[in-house]
């Protein structure tokens, strides 16, 4: 399922060598700028890496942007897994997810859409020990939202997920989390709702700075 994934967001290429952040495109990269999945600096207590999933706030120039194919942002949640994969405590441990959305709950209403995020589901190449739904009770969307997940999702995933009805900002919500062992502090969001990018693009930067010395390297092998 995972080289399934590969061809379909990325090409057969990506069978022949590690994905890039060049690889995301023009789109992709602006996506992922906006902060829409990162990886928490610091691990749980049982040091297993935290991805935080949410919908980049869309800019005042350009409200269209709103209107984000869910291929686009598959393709970058799988980028990210992958990168995730290359370090070896996630590969004994697995890792965690936080999926959080206030706007964006028509994205799975559309049948092809959940057969895709199917696919992706079963073609990520990590074991997520458990997956946290921060959903806003006050939307009505989202308890429909949350229903097409939870069938879209695969049967063996259904016991390692937990689903928050208060939203991701929620106090009680990041309590809870608390108690799972996540640093709340350090989720990439503020009280207001918005989303911090500062560790997020530096990250972006040392991902640009590995590849750069990957393709070095291989071109070397390569002459």
């Amino acid at each position: 399922r995972h080289i399934e994934c590969l061809l379909k967001y990325f090409g057969a290429y990506a069978l022949q060598r590690p994905l890039t952040y060049a690889d995301l495109e023009k789109e992709g990269q602006r996506v992922a700028k906006g902060g829409y999945v990162q990886i928490m600096p610091s691990r749980d207590r049982a040091g297993r890496l935290v991805v935080v999933s949410r919908e980049s706030a869309p800019s005042k120039s350009s409200k269209k942007t709103k209107e984000k194919r869910v291929s686009d942002i598959l393709k970058l949640s799988l980028y990210m897994w992958s990168v995730v994969s290359e370090d070896v405590e996630t590969q004994k441990r697995g890792a965690i997810f936080i999926f959080s959305t206030d706007e964006e709950a028509q994205l799975m209403t559309d049948p092809k859409d959940r057969e895709e995020y199917r696919l992706y589901r079963e073609g990520i190449p990590v074991r997520c020990s458990c997956t946290h739904f921060c959903l806003p009770e006050s939307n009505p969307k989202m308890s429909k939202m949350r229903a097409i997940m939870m069938v879209a999702m695969p049967r063996e995933e259904l016991l390692r997920t937990r689903v928050h009805m208060d939203g991701l900002t929620a106090a009680q919500t990041q309590n809870d989390l608390t108690t799972f062992g996540i640093a709340a502090s350090e989720i990439p969001i503020t009280c207001t709702g918005a989303i911090k990018t500062r560790s997020h693009l530096q990250w972006i930067r040392t991902r640009k700075a590995i590849d750069m010395a990957r393709m070095k390297a291989l071109e070397e092998c390569f002459h």
